[in-house]
């Protein structure tokens, strides 16, 4: 009986040990959960503080980058506005450039147009010249000199042997005037005799082909008298020319044909030129052919009064004479 009372105590405090044991642990689970729910709290509060800052760092990033969108667009406006302001720039002095390339252009025209207008003064080999702008007008000074000194060696003492005298002293003056006509006057201050007018004429210029000469001036016969006194190699011309009429009073028509391939004279005279014993009136017909660039002869054909006077052959050397 007492075993069964001892069993049924060691019962009752077994049972009473479990109920406090699960008293004990239902406390402690109480804690715990209560630490738990502490515990996500606390993460809770966490997560909604990491997803508050992530929410501002996103809503700063994107700030940010519409700030930098704003800049950049800003920054193109700029770029294109400052482009915009560089072409303007660079149109307007090109048409700066233009304007100032134009006016330099129209002071050219200008200047040339004035040059045109003024007259034109040369001096040179040739002389003294002055011309109207157009050339209608113009007049040249020069001349012709020329001394002839003859000295004698062992001559035995002759006085008066020797001699130095001017052999020509000529001033020429030429001009134009009406652009269609041309004058020549010549005097000579060289001889003994006194001054001498040796050309005094007007020349009439239709075309090159048809011209016509009316004055005193050199027939058109004798190839060595037709020479210019500069173009001579000596300052006496040969004796045969002193057969040949020299210069006369009267008209000639003359031209050249084909460019100069023909040339020819067809005058009248007086008859009383200088060098001339004969006062009766002459007619002259002279010819110049030159056949083409690549012949060096020319042929002369000069007829005097209907009668076949001269005819020369002769072959160039360089320049063709003057006549």
């Amino acid at each position: 009986m007492k075993s069964y009372w001892l069993f049924a105590l060691a019962a009752m405090l077994g049972a009473q040990t479990s109920t406090f044991t699960a008293r004990a642990e239902d406390t402690n689970t109480v804690e715990l959960i209560k630490q738990l729910q502490r515990r996500i709290e606390e993460l809770e509060e966490k997560v909604k503080g990491l997803e508050r800052s992530k929410t501002a760092a996103e809503e700063q990033n994107a700030a940010k980058a519409k700030e930098a969108e704003a800049k950049a667009k800003e920054n193109e406006a700029k770029a294109n506005e400052g482009e915009a302001q560089a072409k303007q720039q660079i149109g307007e002095l090109d048409q700066k450039v233009k304007i100032l390339q134009r006016e330099r252009e129209l002071d050219q025209e200008a200047a040339d147009a004035k040059a045109k207008e003024m007259p034109k003064i040369t001096a040179g080999s040739d002389g003294f010249g002055i011309s109207s702008a157009d050339g209608a007008f113009g007049l040249q000074f020069h001349g012709v000199l020329q001394v002839d000194s003859r000295t004698f060696f062992d001559d035995g003492g002759i006085n008066g042997n020797d001699g130095f005298l001017i052999r020509r002293a000529r001033p020429i003056l030429q001009g134009t005037v009406f652009r269609d006509f041309d004058f020549l006057f010549v005097p000579d201050f060289a001889p003994s005799t006194g001054p001498t007018i040796f050309d005094a004429s007007v020349n009439y210029r239709y075309n090159p082909a048809l011209q016509l000469q009316a004055g005193k001036f050199k027939s058109p016969i004798g190839l060595e008298q037709l020479q210019a006194d500069v173009d001579t190699l000596f300052n006496e011309r040969a004796l045969p020319t002193d057969l040949v009429p020299n210069r006369d009073v009267g008209f000639a028509l003359h031209g050249d044909l084909y460019g100069g391939v023909v040339s020819y004279t067809a005058g009248i005279f007086t008859g009383v030129g200088d060098a001339r014993n004969s006062s009766n009136v002459s007619f002259f017909w002279r010819e110049w052919e030159l056949p083409g660039s690549a012949g060096d002869e020319r042929r002369s054909i000069a007829r005097d009064d209907g009668r076949l006077a001269a005819r020369l052959r002769y072959r160039r050397t360089g320049a063709v004479l003057c006549l």
